[in-house]
């Protein structure tokens, strides 16, 4: 190229520092006078507001010196290497356990799971050794129960179907005591005991009841005391310590 003038020069060698300057790549990252950012930039408290990034112990030295440092220096130069003035950048690594440290937590870690399975196991045998044993009973219960019920539904359908049809014009009073001295008398006495035992207790809940006999002891003054109720007990009871079911309730109880 052929230049004409010292002017025309002059703008083609502008142009060409121009060019050559714009060819130029951009900076890696934003730079500053004590060349970069740096810890203690992010302030005091950067620990507690940025967590999970690295800050470097010489930044935190800074932090402490009370007269002025020099941030070029080699005792107190950033190793953090942030790249950024407003926000910090790199992160703390985690550090890896041990190969053999990871081993034996493995190791533990199946050992307590097998213990854990092995516990559930149990706990759902015995669940079902006790659902079974409560099954059972539950089964043995009503199977009582259930023929008791039957027993007695038979008994009442065939002595309501015989009185029906052979003694339907007889008073009631006289078929109660005609039936009290069949079944008293029935199977040479199969069901005395029992009948006299119900018996008993229907005699101490209306007619010797224990509020009965104090309230007649208290409108006849004198004439009877708690050991006379005790000595007409013991003609049944025969003198037995603890005795049940007798016609006159204990009044010490």
């Amino acid at each position: 190229t052929i230049y004409t003038t010292p002017q025309v020069l002059a703008e083609a060698i502008t142009s060409e520092r121009k060019r050559k300057k714009n060819d130029l790549p951009p900076p890696s990252k934003k730079t500053r006078s004590h060349g970069g950012p740096r810890c203690h930039g992010y302030g005091p408290y950067r620990v507690q507001m940025y967590p999970g990034f690295f800050f470097c112990s010489p930044c935190a030295q800074v932090d402490t010196k009370t007269k002025d440092v020099n941030p070029q220096s080699r005792r107190f130069k950033c190793t953090a290497g942030h790249e950024s003035f407003f926000f910090p950048t790199t992160e703390m690594k985690s550090p890896c356990p041990p190969a053999n440290l990871v081993e034996v937590a493995s190791e533990a870690e199946l050992e307590n799971t097998a213990l854990k399975r092995k516990i559930a196991r149990l706990e759902k045998e015995l669940l079902e050794a006790k659902g079974g044993a409560e099954k059972a009973a539950r089964r043995k219960s009503n199977n009582v129960t259930s023929a008791n019920k039957d027993f007695k539904d038979e008994i009442t359908e065939v002595v309501e179907d015989f009185l029906k049809k052979k003694y339907k014009r007889m008073g009631r009073k006289r078929i109660g005591k005609l039936l009290a001295k069949a079944f008293f008398f029935l199977g040479d006495g199969v069901a005395k005991d029992e009948l006299l035992t119900l018996a008993k207790k229907e005699l101490r809940r209306t007619t010797f009841a224990p509020w009965r006999i104090l309230r007649a002891m208290d409108l006849n003054g004198g004439t009877l005391n708690y050991a006379g109720v005790e000595i007409l007990r013991s003609l049944e009871s025969e003198n037995e310590k603890y005795f049940h079911g007798s016609r006159l309730e204990s009044l010490w109880s």
